[in-house]
């Protein structure tokens, strides 16, 4: 995963070199000295890169999402020794860190015994939407949260006890009248037998409305899997 970085906002326009000269890449990669994820940064204008160090090396990055209007990086961390001796059906804690598109550490967003997987960060920052699963009468269960990061309160939008079998990767839609999200629900046509767990099952890309709480399939690929989006 990859996200590009405009560092500077300014309303003249910009010539195209200038505008290569203010544009970073971001990206995760590995740290094989403590076995640990981090992120770092790629200028396109002398091609340079910086690999963020983190003062933890117990903790790992899992994934990250940027958010252009406030140029910060959000990111899901959790620590490798923890993860390694934390057994099922126990969840080690998982952390949403912030950081400014120069690799330092902000601050502490949100902590919670749950497996965050992905998250999406509305415009001005003040919302947090993420997918996490925890373990109910011996069966993950996932869950869309909505987190108000100044009060921490959240609340579940939506969960796999719902009509889906499986949600994944929330995104607020531009005007943040709702989100989209992948999912199946149990009609998807099955694609592959999977011993052991849920069969691997067609998807579509669904929009969610917070007014109404209604949902609304979008797009879909009859026989294939979605794996990722993006919202332009």
């Amino acid at each position: 995963m990859v996200y590009m970085i405009l560092t500077q906002i300014n309303l003249r326009p910009f010539t195209l070199e200038q505008i290569i000269a203010i544009l970073i890449l971001v990206f995760r990669t590995f740290i094989k000295e403590y076995h640990h994820r981090t992120l770092g940064t790629y200028n396109l204008a002398n091609s340079k890169i910086d690999i963020w160090h983190n003062e933890d090396n117990d903790s790992t990055i899992y994934t990250f999402c940027y958010n252009e209007l406030n140029n910060k990086v959000y990111t899901i961390e959790h620590s490798l020794k923890e993860f390694s001796t934390t057994h099922y059906p126990h969840i080690p804690k998982h952390k949403i860190i912030q950081y400014t598109e120069n690799g330092i550490r902000k601050k502490e967003i949100y902590s919670t015994n749950k497996n965050i997987n992905d998250i999406s960060v509305n415009n001005d920052a003040t919302k947090i939407l993420f997918t996490a699963a925890n373990v109910e009468n011996s069966e993950f269960i996932n869950k869309f949260y909505l987190l108000d990061v100044n009060s921490l309160q959240k609340e579940v939008i939506l969960n796999t006890k719902d009509k889906f079998t499986r949600i994944k990767l929330p995104k607020f839609s531009l005007d943040e009248k709702g989100f989209y999200f992948l999912g199946s629900t149990p009609d998807s046509k099955i694609i592959e037998e999977v011993e052991g767990t849920l069969p691997i099952t067609e998807n579509a890309i669904y929009y969610y409305e917070f007014k109404t709480k209604n949902t609304y399939k979008v797009f879909e690929i009859p026989n294939n899997v979605i794996n990722i989006y993006k919202l332009n």
